[in-house]
């Protein structure tokens, strides 16, 4: 089972979901004209993957929700049949140090429910002060470009770490 989710456009190709506890989470793919200026990416097809709590009731702590990683994959899919040849990056947030939480989390996720059509490559950004950023790199394997992308991905870690 997973929950109804809403595509709701706009600039960020938002999508929206209302969970059973009513918390509502916005899952964007922003249009990332920054990452795909860093080696050459074509703009235009590389959005950074992005989920965020809109609201959360008081008395409700965000725990694990069954039904959530699946309705995500089910955004995930309805977002690549609109933009078949997008690339999609999904960088961590480190903001409270729980940053390889999420990686894990975001990893299972993807090994449990991807469907064998797409590929996901992980390294690791580093900025100034050697902080880590995870950072996952995600395409359907039926890329047109897929060998391009994917020399082109690798090259962007090496250069700015």
């Amino acid at each position: 089972m997973e929950y109804s989710f809403e595509f709701v456009g706009g600039v960020n190709n938002s999508y929206t979901i209302v969970t059973t506890s009513e918390v509502v989470y916005e899952i964007k793919f922003k249009p990332s004209q920054y990452l795909s200026k860093l080696n050459n990416f074509e703009e235009n097809l590389i959005f950074e993957f992005i989920i965020e709590v809109l609201y959360r009731p008081e008395n409700i702590a965000l725990t694990l929700d069954k039904y959530l990683a699946p309705t995500i994959c089910k955004v995930f899919h309805d977002f690549y049949n609109l933009k078949n040849d997008s690339v999609t990056v999904y960088i961590c947030d480190s903001s409270d140090g729980r940053h390889h939480v999420r990686k894990r989390k975001f990893d299972n996720w993807f090994d449990e429910f991807n469907d064998n059509s797409f590929v996901k490559f992980d390294d690791i950004i580093l900025d100034k002060e050697n902080n880590e950023f995870p950072i996952a790199f995600i395409l359907k394997k039926a890329n047109p470009n897929f060998n391009k992308i994917c020399e082109d991905f690798i090259n962007t870690i090496n250069e700015n770490n």
